[in-house]
């Protein structure tokens, strides 16, 4: 199972120049919007965090929908865990459907850093799970699964706990 966590993972480079890209073009975005709220007097938004989690969300797309051809097996599978168990590769594509969404609940900590985030990131990451999900149903690209809406989810709440956690031993170390 391990082997094709790996291998996949390191498939997913590919991506790393369009990833660049995006954080290049949604920054100069961000940037633009950011002075111009400054000079109407209006707070400022956290380039960096924000650029991150709409680049890196963009990117999720591209793995997840673009990157795609038209899928032979098509429909839904609402079961939960029915992709569980039968045999290593299912399993890893399990694990990194967690994986796959734990630097975007990282990233959407980041921007909130709001008491309450963890639901709501784990909220956002199903909703946005599920609009992949049906468009991977429309288009033939991918087959809709329950278990991949439970386990972006999941990942997006790892992720936001984990951005919970690295913020608080930030503030703690800087206290002293």
């Amino acid at each position: 199972m391990f082997k094709y966590i790996i291998k996949d993972l390191l498939a997913t480079c590919s991506y790393l120049p369009y990833g660049i890209g995006l954080v290049i073009v949604v920054g100069l975005i961000a940037g633009g919007i950011n002075k111009i709220r400054i000079r109407k007097n209006k707070p400022g938004i956290a380039v960096m965090p924000v650029t991150l989690l709409v680049a890196y969300g963009l990117t999720v797309l591209l793995i997840t929908f673009l990157s795609r051809e038209d899928s032979r097996s098509t429909g839904m599978y609402l079961e939960l865990f029915s992709s569980w168990g039968i045999n290593a590769r299912n399993n890893a594509y399990f694990i990194e459907n967690v994986l796959l969404f734990v630097p975007l609940g990282f990233f959407y900590g980041w921007v909130v850093q709001a008491k309450g985030s963890c639901v709501a990131g784990l909220l956002l990451g199903c909703s946005f799970s599920f609009c992949i999900e049906s468009l991977q149903l429309v288009t033939g690209r991918g087959v809709f699964q329950v278990d991949d809406i439970l386990t972006n989810g999941l990942g997006m709440l790892i992720g936001t706990i984990l951005f919970k956690i690295c913020d608080w031993v930030y503030r703690r170390r800087d206290r002293r």
